[in-house]
């Protein structure tokens, strides 16, 4: 089907070596549990701006306004460090949290917020939090314990990484978990 809205977002990859501290996290925040689906850690990946489902002949205009943030911003450092959920007190979401390099996957988002507003697509309504979503907790009566391990691990180091680019991804949601593939990739300057 040629004219099929596709599911995209943008994002910062992350490296092979932070994704695999990040699933040896994974493992020992997760081990046994099953009221939390653990996002893979293929998977894993920074989001700059989820845009959900876009009109092919839309697409271009998000390469576009990619690449002309990419052209302004250089590359730069993140540091990961510490878990912690989205709502606090009632786990929805599990995150790993950005400590270096927040400041400027914030100016990152408002920038293409901008761009992306030219272009007629609706601003996101919730202000921009730089994560990474390691997994997604369902309703369960192990809540009090799942707080209990995310606070132990609340000041965690992690890992850290150079950001050098920002990819448009596309998502097809599939039985066991989605299915990324990268779209375009634009480099941030040297």
């Amino acid at each position: 089907m040629e004219g099929r809205p596709s599911r995209i977002f943008i994002a910062v990859k992350l490296s092979r070596d932070l994704r695999d501290r990040l699933g040896y996290l994974q493992c020992r925040l997760f081990a046994g549990r099953t009221d939390v689906r653990v996002v893979s850690v293929e998977n894993l990946h920074i989001t700059l701006r989820f845009l959900g489902e876009v009109e092919k002949e839309r697409i271009g205009n998000v390469i576009s306004a990619c690449e002309q943030t990419a052209a302004i911003f250089s590359r730069f450092y993140i540091d990961v460090r510490g878990v912690g959920s989205f709502p606090a007190g009632n786990p929805r979401i599990l995150w790993a949290g950005i400590t270096d390099g927040s400041d400027t996957l914030i100016e990152i988002n408002a920038r293409l917020e901008y761009l992306l507003g030219k272009e007629g697509f609706t601003p996101d309504e919730k202000p921009y939090r730089p994560h990474l979503t390691i997994g997604r907790v369902k309703p369960s009566q192990g809540i009090a314990d799942l707080r209990r391990c995310i606070a132990a691990m609340s000041d965690i180091e992690i890992g850290g990484q150079s950001v050098d680019g920002i990819s448009l991804m596309s998502s097809r949601l599939g039985r066991e978990a989605p299915v990324y593939t990268e779209i375009a990739w634009r480099p941030l300057l040297n």
